[in-house]
């Protein structure tokens, strides 16, 4: 499930942006593959708040534009876990 943040939000890292669920699937240096349950979504690490939880999950924090970025198709998603 995925949720926005008030532009007015007292953390500046996650004012205004998207908080998705889900679990890293595949990572780089550059850039994280999240699984949210419905899809998979290439995310580069520049552009997002990425905070990894005990359990396994993680929750990251993303700009709108990238929020809307389509699902990655499957033949060329590389799940790894």
């Amino acid at each position: 499930m995925a949720f926005k943040h008030s532009a007015t939000s007292s953390d500046a890292t996650k004012a205004g942006k998207w908080e998705v669920n889900g679990r890293i699937v595949w990572r780089s240096d550059k850039s994280v593959l999240l699984h949210d349950g419905i899809g998979k979504k290439f995310l580069p690490l520049k552009s997002i708040v990425l905070e990894e939880n005990a359990d396994g999950t993680a929750t990251v924090w993303m700009p709108e534009w990238l929020h809307r970025k389509p699902y990655t198709k499957e033949e060329k998603a590389r799940d790894v876990a």
